[in-house]
């Protein structure tokens, strides 16, 4: 067990290489998408430095081109189609996509996987048409849909290979447009191989594509609903009884702590000495993340962990807070923007994964000078996190990035294929590699429900002679884990 735990990134990548062997070995289709989706899924939920394989894309392609041939070119081929695995009510990435319609006035909607109804997870027009079914759109079925139109954006979730492969067979008979909107850009996706170009959220995505990917990108950003920023006002003087409220949120697995980067740690510092203080963090799961238990348990009446909420509530809760913190080790992206258009101080630590946007300058890079800082904001309302909240060369370039005409003129150079913009900041290279060595040191190998579900169907397949027995017990090592996540769910203890 102790080689297991040594050299489990090194075991992982092997039986990574045996689901690829195995699924590119497949003769049907419906098979080869199915490892592949495997694939893809531990390859998203496990930083190993792979950011794209065009190999399972291009094996479907050229499997069903040659079985089926390709449709005759359709002449009133038109319009735009945003094709996005499944809507989701707290998904940033469905929100993107809401933006990006309404910013080009128009475009129809595809949902590529079984979706029973929309309310409350797709907010887009009326007029928008929304291709979608409760049961299981087939191969065909998506190429015959997504041929009929001029531009595709790609919204798809990492493992989507299915919508991958009828983009890449669609745009042989349309010579469709297709653009890429990276919003999981710093983690494997299939989707790459029919991409024209690539529209990037952040700079670090774009660092990336560029070291790794080898794709054509284009800056694009995301918009927030501003078209300035006003500075913020100086808190009143707090009264020593009154609560200072601070707020933080994101995905669970964002805030496990990674070498000197711990939010609980954070928050205990701040609680200890900050008396009036009082955090909300929304996302993390109590029973699953153990690492907030010690915080809890030290701090249960002025430590709240809640979880994820549809996204209107997530921001009426928002709203009520003096002080907003972004997750760490992993940023919430562009939570912080957002919040700060709503006059909301917000700050956060400095790690290898920000570049998402210029209020990355309202961090702090260690926790001793965060915690000074939230001191001084509480008791004065003042102070340096004031200041860098509304330093005004910050404030100009975030609306440049964030701001919603900045933003639509970018969009249509990419939709009209003007130019190749690089973002307005400059990364490191040597960050491209957080994520990567941040997973190297966890040791811990994600398997998902889906995926271990699968593998346990095809067991037979890992009792084969030759399949080392340490890739066995990787496998086997995940499953009491993943029974415990199951009952918590089915127990609705957590979504």
């Amino acid at each position: 067990m102790f080689f297991i735990k040594k050299n489990r990134a090194d075991l992982f990548i092997s039986l990574l290489a045996l689901i690829k062997k195995i699924g590119l070995s497949q003769k049907k289709n419906c098979n080869i998408l199915a490892w592949g989706e495997v694939y893809g899924r531990l390859l998203y939920t496990n930083h190993t430095g792979i950011y794209r394989d065009d190999e399972f894309e291009n094996l479907l392609v050229e499997n069903y081109v040659s079985q089926n041939g390709i449709l005759s070119v359709r002449e009133n081929c038109d319009g735009e189609l945003h094709i996005i695995t499944s809507p989701l009510s707290t998904g940033g990435h469905t929100r993107l996509m809401e933006r990006i319609i309404d910013s080009r006035t128009g475009g129809d909607v595809l949902i590529t996987r079984p979706v029973s109804g929309l309310e409350g997870r797709l907010f887009v027009n009326p007029k928008v048409k929304v291709w979608h079914t409760d049961g299981q759109f087939d191969l065909p079925e998506l190429i015959n849909i997504i041929s009929r139109y001029k531009t595709v954006f790609l919204h798809i979730n990492p493992d989507d290979l299915l919508a991958s492969v009828a983009v890449a067979i669609a745009k042989k008979t349309s010579h469709s447009r297709v653009i890429f909107v990276n919003h999981a850009d710093h983690i494997f996706s299939f989707g790459f191989y029919a991409a024209d170009i690539v529209a990037e959220v952040s700079s670090y995505g774009f660092l990336v594509s560029e070291c790794k990917r080898n794709v054509a990108s284009s800056f694009l950003g995301i918009p927030i609903n501003f078209s300035l920023l006003d500075q913020i006002d100086q808190l009143p003087i707090r009264i020593p009884s009154k609560k200072f409220e601070i707020m933080s949120a994101g995905s669970r697995l964002k805030y496990r702590p990674s070498r000197n980067h711990s939010l609980p740690n954070v928050a205990m510092m701040i609680l200890k000495h900050v008396p009036t203080a009082r955090i909300v963090v929304i996302g993390p799961s109590i029973l699953l993340d153990w690492w907030w238990w010690t915080a809890i348990l030290r701090y249960p009446k002025r430590l709240k962990i809640l979880r994820p909420m549809p996204y209107q509530i997530y921001l009426d809760r928002i709203t009520k807070a003096h002080l907003y913190i972004d997750s760490t080790p992993m940023t919430g992206g562009t939570t912080i923007p957002e919040i700060r258009s709503r006059a909301i101080a917000v700050t956060g630590i400095t790690s290898a994964s920000c570049g998402y946007s210029p209020l990355d300058a309202t961090r702090f890079t260690n926790t001793k000078g965060l915690v000074q800082a939230i001191q001084e904001y509480s008791l004065t309302g003042a102070g340096p996190i004031l200041e860098k909240n509304n330093n005004s060369d910050t404030l100009k370039r975030t609306v440049f990035v964030h701001g919603r005409t900045s933003f639509e003129r970018r969009l249509n150079n990419i939709v009209i294929g003007l130019s190749n913009a690089p973002p307005p900041d400059v990364l490191s290279r040597e960050i491209i590699h957080y994520y990567r060595d941040q997973w190297q040191q966890c040791g811990v190998v994600n398997f998902d429900y889906k995926s271990i579900y699968f593998l346990l169907q095809y067991r037979q397949i890992l009792q084969m002679p030759g399949i080392p027995i340490h890739l066995r017990l990787l496998v086997v090592r995940a499953i009491p884990k993943l029974l415990l996540r199951y009952l918590i769910r089915l127990l609705k203890l957590y979504p």
